[in-house]
């Protein structure tokens, strides 16, 4: 088998194989990052809602140590790249501001909600006590760090997926290699029946559909092992004078069948005209005169039309003969057969009764003695040269 057909079995396995994966890792990682955004959406609006109840306290009580320490809290994680605390008047307090970022403060209080800009989450809360408000949290928070970690899992599945492809290859390529293998002995045997080497068996070390396959293939060629055994037996039986023997079809089915059946109505198609002929020369070699051979089918054959060639040219010479006995014996010398109306042989035949004619009839005029035929009305139907020569003196 050529590498053309090996990869014709194995890539679609392998594609599918990479397509389920690529497709699953593509929709985790998707999945992933969707749940991770989610989560820390949800983690940097509490963090602010809960930095914005202890600032509340804190500037409610004037209590700026603890305003202080729960900014510090904050701060201390490093993803925060922005971190601000503004009045009511939306005056800024406090800042923790690493990428001096420009703040639109009016345009950043009015988003209550979390919501992601740039890479990062951004996040303003009010910060309210007993109902009066005291200003607002503004947090942006960076997701690099959660961005890298996604691409050191896409690397680790990337990783994990080639070490999974390149096993599923060796896996495909152990379990074609058998199948190949077989399917190259069926090749080969295939071959070997076209070139008309039925002498192979073939022998597959397989319980699957080959295996099955191999078993049909034998079969096949067993069927026409049988086929050519019954034709070389029925041309056998011709080749000794059979004519009457016919092939088994009955020992075949379908087109196999049709085969013998072709031969038989073949022989049969033959054979019969053949042995009208060699009816019609027997009884012309007994001297027996038969009919013309009429059947519409047998006529469909050279020879046919030869045989009844040879009917009407032995008819002929039988007519012309009796023609020529009869005038002979009635006395009328002058007659001769008409040898024009027959070819060949035949015509030689005629031609020589003629001449023998001739000769007997010269003779009889040369005799020193007139010679008279007459009929039985006693007509003189022939005069030899004597008695002509006495009738006119």
């Amino acid at each position: 088998m050529n590498k053309s057909l090996r990869m014709k079995l194995m890539l679609p396995i392998l594609l599918l194989i990479v397509a389920i994966i690529t497709a699953s890792m593509f929709y985790m990682t998707m999945k992933y990052e969707d749940m991770a955004v989610q989560y820390l959406s949800k983690d940097i609006n509490n963090r602010s809602k809960t930095l914005a109840y202890t600032v509340a306290m804190g500037l409610n009580d004037a209590n700026f140590d603890l305003v202080n320490y729960s900014f510090k809290s904050v701060q201390e994680d490093k993803n925060f790249t922005m971190i601000a605390i503004v009045d009511e008047n939306k005056e800024l307090l406090i800042e923790h501001n690493p990428k001096k970022l420009k703040l639109d403060i009016a345009k950043e209080v009015s988003f209550k909600k979390v919501r992601h800009i740039d890479n990062e989450l951004a996040v303003a809360t009010p910060v309210v006590y007993n109902d009066k408000p005291l200003g607002f949290i503004l947090l942006r928070y960076s997701l690099k760090e959660m961005n890298e970690q996604l691409n050191s899992n896409i690397i680790q599945g990337v990783m994990i997926f080639s070490l999974f492809l390149f096993i599923s290859i060796v896996v495909v390529i152990f379990v074609m290699k058998p199948i190949i293998k077989n399917i190259n002995k069926l090749k080969d045997f295939a071959l070997a029946i076209k070139a008309g080497n039925l002498k192979s068996e073939l022998q597959l070390d397989a319980q699957d559909e080959l295996g099955e396959l191999a078993k049909t293939f034998n079969t096949m060629k067993t069927t026409i092992q049988s086929i050519i055994a019954e034709i070389n037996k029925l041309t056998d039986e011709i080749k000794n004078g059979n004519l009457d023997a016919r092939g088994e079809d009955e020992r075949f089915e379908g087109a196999y069948k049709n085969i013998i059946t072709g031969i038989n109505t073949m022989f049969d198609n033959v054979l019969a005209p053949l042995q009208e002929i060699s009816v019609n020369v027997d009884l012309i070699a007994k001297g027996v005169l038969p009919a013309k051979i009429t059947n519409e089918d047998y006529l469909k054959l050279s020879s046919v039309h030869s045989v009844n060639s040879l009917i009407d040219s032995i008819k002929l010479l039988i007519e012309e003969s009796r023609n020529s006995a009869n005038a002979a014996i009635a006395g009328r010398l002058n007659y001769r057969a008409d040898s024009s109306r027959l070819d060949g042989e035949f015509k030689s035949i005629i031609n020589g009764m003629n001449k023998a004619i001739d000769r007997l009839v010269g003779l009889i005029d040369n005799m020193p003695m007139p010679v008279q035929i007459v009929d039985k009305e006693l007509k003189i139907i022939y005069n030899n040269k004597l008695a002509n020569s006495i009738n006119k003196n």
